[in-house]
């Protein structure tokens, strides 16, 4: 997901050593092919990787990013720091200033409650749409070293974790999304 919608950062001059993974772009079939559980033996190898996504989400002005959008087809995502919001106070601490992995996400529960707001993705540039997303949910997922997590968010943290989880379950915002647009549209309002 987009942070403010900007369009995606122009690479000309960053170096390999700064983009790690090249995104994959709509409509790669990378994108809606099924992705695999990490195991815990796996987890070791992982680490690696996790620090190429992010910094590949930094590169690209990502608020998250999804292993799809990498072209790995596994369960794995990577939340911005500017997006956690914590209920738990054992987790904020945590996570307190920095970027959260999140291995074999699932989203367990939800509130009934739903907010349409705008989503743009790196994976789809120049568009951004409407999706209506629920306001809490709960999540079961691994963070880094596998420690298994559940944990309540709402509000633009959850709408986050939503559109990542959703790259790992094959959909894309636009799939979901209503008034789709190009993002130079947007510029004229």
């Amino acid at each position: 997901m987009q942070s403010g919608f900007q369009p995606p950062l122009i690479v000309w001059g960053l170096s390999l050593k700064t983009m790690k993974l090249p995104l994959t772009i709509e409509p790669n079939p990378v994108l809606r092919a099924h992705n695999r559980l990490i195991k815990k033996n796996e987890l070791s190898a992982l680490q690696k990787m996790l620090d190429d996504m992010t910094d590949s989400m930094y590169a690209y002005r990502g608020i998250g990013i999804a292993a799809t959008q990498v072209g790995l087809n596994i369960m794995v995502a990577i939340i911005h720091k500017d997006a956690l919001d914590f209920k738990n106070k054992a987790l904020r601490e945590k996570w307190n200033g920095t970027d959260f992995p999140i291995i074999n996400p699932k989203i367990v529960s939800h509130s009934w409650g739903m907010a349409n707001d705008e989503e743009g993705c790196l994976s789809v540039p120049g568009y951004y749409g409407t999706v209506k997303r629920y306001k809490k949910i709960i999540v079961e997922c691994w963070d880094r070293e596998g420690n298994a997590l559940k944990f309540i968010a709402g509000g633009y943290f959850a709408r986050v974790l939503q559109h990542e989880i959703d790259h790992l379950n094959k959909t894309l915002y636009i799939d979901k999304a209503t008034d789709i647009q190009k993002t130079d549209e947007r510029a004229k309002k």
